[in-house]
């Protein structure tokens, strides 16, 4: 289960930093819903990620083998984005806190 608020901060952070590239806005935002509605399943890997969608499953690591053969791919953001969630450590305050939240 993804943690909403982290992720959501991250999708934030990299819109900022996209703030000037519509394209890419477009792609994150694609790619934010897809992740949070469970229908973009991406798995990372030691050197880029798998990217499953209802169109296929798609290697993304820094291009992606997508029909869109662009490089505003909501593949890649979405690779991205989950590289991303996963480097960032949440600290634990409370382990009590943190079991009572998992499901």
């Amino acid at each position: 289960m993804i943690n909403e608020t982290k992720f959501n901060q991250i999708v934030s952070e990299a819109k900022a930093k996209s703030v000037n590239n519509p394209a890419w806005l477009r792609a994150i935002s694609k790619a934010a819903a897809a992740i949070l509605d469970g229908s973009m399943i991406v798995t990372t890997l030691a050197h880029g990620a798998i990217v499953t969608t209802a169109g296929g499953t798609y290697t993304a690591n820094g291009a992606c083998d997508c029909p869109a053969r662009t490089k505003h791919c909501y593949h890649r953001a979405g690779a991205r984005l989950m590289a991303i969630y996963e480097e960032t450590t949440t600290p634990v305050v409370s382990l009590a806190d943190d079991v009572a939240a998992s499901t």
